[in-house]
């Protein structure tokens, strides 16, 4: 008799069961990781934020205003200001002032009398917006906002009435210049460089920059003051210590300070749950933009941004408060942007600092130019070399931002040039006008004086 053994046969696992055991391990792992990475940049984020507010850096606009006077609003110029931008009729400021910026760089081309005339109607139409600007100018500097804590749209809009409103200031110069009235046209420039106190309180990027611009058409409105033959030493003493008050030693940090509160600000949902009660009421009631969607634990990335944002912004600051000329170098590290954000933004920071470079070479030329014409009214003759303008117990001359060495001075025939020589270090023999065909130019001032005073 044939004895039966039957065998159990283990049922078959499918392959679905397998990959379905695996892929929930795997979830949970993911899971888990992800909290752990939450957890760590949501404690760095906090810390990044807790290391601003003890370092004493801005967190809002307001704190780049810190130190400033109350002042009554009868003594406010930011009033003055506000009604003055409210009062420019932009309409035609550039057609008139086309001619008087042909006529500085072609002495033979001066504008017309019927060129003069429709100057003269710009002026007039804009007359109540000039007498702000010259109220203002006349009072210490208050409250005034390019509106940076509504966004870039209203921001940019704003900008661009203030830059016609820089444009209307350069007319009223370069006409009474045109006309030969030295007394008129020294007020005039004075009271424009006043008004560049507008872009103090919010000096990000976009607002340094159109300050630059706004003060390098100054400078040489200025410059062109200084051709004018009857000039008396007063004048000019004052219009050396505007030249000179309009640049601020810590401008370039002031600009990094303020585009890092512009993007504290755009992140403010991420932020208002990690600063205490009374920062996340600052944040709260300044930033009224739209804010980027915020993170947690559970979806870190947005807070990785910010974090990774503000680290490269550290690294600017730190940066920014080189000396010249050593912060061009240290601004353009190519290390510098490491995160996603910071390579979107901060090649836009580092290319500023050759034009903040340029602007401050134009700030000291100028400077210089009208300490050489102060020279020729007292000694009746133009210096031979710089150092004949510093008596011993002065400080000593400004250098070239871009060499740490001295500007550099050449008599011409009628004047005489005062310059830097740029970004490229070269020296281009002081030119300082592109020629169609030219590459490189200096920065600086040039003077051509009809006559002696």
């Amino acid at each position: 008799m044939e004895t039966t053994i039957k065998a159990t046969v283990k049922p078959k696992r499918t392959w679905w069961r397998r990959v379905l055991k695996w892929v929930a391990v795997a979830g949970v792992l993911l899971f888990v990781g992800v909290l752990i990475w939450g957890w760590h940049v949501t404690r760095q984020l906090r810390a990044e934020i807790t290391r601003i507010r003890d370092a004493g850096e801005p967190l809002v606009f307001k704190d780049l205003e810190a130190g400033s006077p109350r002042l009554e609003e009868d003594q406010d110029a930011g009033w003055y200001y506000n009604a003055a931008l409210a009062l420019v009729h932009p309409k035609g400021i550039i057609e008139a002032l086309e001619p008087y910026w042909a006529a500085a760089t072609r002495p033979a081309s001066q504008p017309s009398a019927e060129q003069h005339g429709h100057a003269r109607r710009i002026l007039e139409r804009n007359r109540l917006a000039l007498e702000m600007f010259d109220r203002g100018a006349a009072l210490p500097f208050g409250r005034f906002s390019l509106d940076m804590q509504y966004g870039m749209g209203p921001s940019i809009e704003r900008l661009t009435v203030v830059r016609s409103a820089f444009k209307l200031l350069s007319l009223r110069t370069r006409e009474a210049v045109g006309r030969g009235r030295a007394d008129q046209a020294v007020e005039s420039v004075i009271s424009s460089f006043a008004a560049l106190r507008v872009f103090r309180p919010q000096p990000a990027v976009i607002v340094h920059i159109s300050g630059v611009t706004c003060r390098s058409l100054l400078l040489t409105d200025a410059q062109a003051v200084l051709n004018l033959a009857q000039l008396p030493e007063e004048s000019l003493a004052r219009l050396q210590r505007v030249v000179q008050d309009s640049w601020l030693d810590n401008e370039v940090e002031r600009m990094v300070l303020a585009d890092r509160v512009y993007g504290i600000a755009g992140m403010r949902s991420d932020l208002l749950g990690l600063v205490d009660e009374q920062a996340a009421a600052r944040l709260a009631e300044e930033s009224t933009a739209p804010s980027m969607p915020g993170g947690s634990w559970l979806n870190p990335i947005p807070r990785q941004l910010a974090l990774g944002y503000l680290k490269d912004m550290d690294r600017l600051l730190q940066a920014s408060r080189k000396p010249w000329p050593e912060i061009v170098a240290a601004m353009n590290q190519p290390d510098l942007a490491r995160s996603t954000l910071g390579r979107l933004l901060v090649p836009s920071i580092t290319r500023s600092v050759v034009l903040t470079g340029r602007s401050l070479a134009q700030v000291r030329c100028t400077a210089v130019a009208i300490m050489i014409r102060r020279h020729l009214i007292t000694h009746g003759k133009l210096p031979d070399t710089l150092a004949e303008l510093v008596p011993a117990h002065t400080d000593p001359l400004p250098a070239d931002p871009f060499t740490g060495k001295s500007l550099i001075y050449k008599r011409e025939a009628g004047g005489y040039v005062v310059y830097s020589v740029d970004d490229d270090l070269r020296d281009d023999g002081g030119r300082l006008e592109r020629i169609e065909g030219d590459s490189g130019l200096d920065s600086g001032a040039r003077v051509r004086m009809s006559k002696q005073p």
